[in-house]
């Protein structure tokens, strides 16, 4: 009776010794997981910040002062797109009237 639950003793210790290394090699690759995971958050922060800091420039009272010239600069493009189209549509139709005379 003894050596019996002697060998169900080191069989259940050896299935014991099984499982913990097992779990070591799961807790592991947890903690790998778990130190990437952190380096893609250091990364994502540092990226945030940067973020701020160019958002920063158009809260402040410079900021505003560019984003006004950044509307001139717009509009001053859209103008000269929207003469060149309408240069061209006047040209178009002076050239139609001559061809019809």
């Amino acid at each position: 009776l003894i050596a019996d639950y002697e060998n169900r003793l080191d069989k259940e210790g050896e299935r014991a010794a099984i499982e913990v290394d097992a779990l070591q090699e799961r807790i592991s690759q947890l903690e790998e997981r778990l130190t990437k995971k952190e380096d893609e958050l250091k990364a994502s922060e540092t990226a945030f910040h940067k973020l701020e800091k160019q958002t920063a420039i158009f809260i402040s009272d410079s900021g505003m002062y560019l984003k006004i010239l950044l509307g001139f600069l717009a509009g001053t493009v859209f103008g000269v797109i929207l003469g060149g189209i309408l240069s061209w549509w006047k040209r178009r139709e002076i050239q139609g009237k001559v061809k019809d005379i």
